[in-house]
């Protein structure tokens, strides 16, 4: 369990299950509010942990009696990520002109530390991932600037719930020391890509509410799949399995819980090993003003 306390982990079905939440929002009759998020993650195979924060101000858009313009708005706030690995922080942007659909605009500054195995890693091929791999490679500090576009579109029938999310991100990274790699190891994405690259991911679902959710326990059971796809250095990651998502209990310290164990269908060196396991736990607040 010590990698856990080194390494990120796999945290993009942390932005993408959770998305659905917008789908029955607490109180769809607010006005101007400020909305805050406060996630914690770990995970294992890429083993690591991470802390997520984010805050804005959210107003609503048009808003009417039609199924589809109950809950619009736009926000604007920050994001404040950290990781045994770096620590990331910017503005961001949030709009959502109709109950299905959403997009979020993040601009973020990203210090990387430096440690065995961690941090941004040289490297000359896509393959080399593995942590044992990984902990023989000199890692290097450095800043990066990443600029992300996440649009979302989900989806209620029913019981049935359904998603399809894209992060479209171009990413600048600087390393404190000179080097004589094309390519690194960038531990958010768990790609190796160029220093700097255009990283794409998709993740998409479909849920099933086995226990609806009603004074706000609840429990969902679903299939997902995510492809990730860094555009310069041609690495590629492609993963499927089975996502939970419940609240256990009511009251306002408790958090919403997210599970996910996905196998891998395409990667340069995890296919044919464990499966990538990941957990959530977040709180969220909407206070109006």
């Amino acid at each position: 369990m010590n990698a856990l306390a080194l390494l990120l982990c796999s945290f993009a079905f942390a932005q993408d299950v959770s998305s659905t939440e917008e789908i029955a929002p607490a109180d769809p009759t607010d006005g101007t509010h400020l909305w805050a998020r406060q996630a914690v993650a770990v995970a294992g195979w890429p083993a690591g942990a991470i802390s997520d924060t984010r805050v804005q101000v959210r107003a609503p858009m048009y808003r009417s009696d039609s199924i589809v313009f109950q809950d619009t708005y736009m926000g604007a706030g920050a994001r404040i990520a950290a990781t045994p690995a770096f620590s990331e922080v910017g503005p961001r942007l949030s709009i959502a002109p109709i109950d299905v659909f959403d997009m979020d605009l993040q601009a973020s500054y990203i210090r990387y530390y430096g440690g065995t195995g961690i941090g941004l890693l040289p490297m000359t091929a896509t393959e080399g991932k593995l942590e044992s791999e990984r902990a023989d490679i000199a890692s290097v500090k450095g800043d990066a600037i990443r600029l992300s576009a996440i649009p979302t579109f989900k989806i209620k029938v029913g019981p049935i719930i359904a998603f399809d999310s894209w992060t479209i991100s171009y990413t600048q990274i600087a390393p404190e020391k000179e080097h004589t790699k094309d390519l690194v190891y960038e531990p958010f994405n768990d790609l190796v890509t160029q220093w700097t690259d255009i990283t794409l991911e998709q993740q998409g679902a479909v849920i099933y509410e086995v226990i609806p959710d009603e004074g706000g326990v609840f429990f969902w059971a679903g299939a997902t799949a995510r492809d990730r796809l860094a555009v310069g250095s041609k690495d590629r990651s492609t993963t499927a399995g089975l996502v939970l998502r419940a609240r256990p209990a009511k009251g306002k310290g408790v958090p919403t819980l997210t599970g996910q164990a996905l196998m891998y269908l395409n990667d340069a060196d995890r296919v044919g090993h464990v499966p990538s396991l990941a957990l959530l736990a977040d709180w969220q607040l909407r206070k109006s003003l």
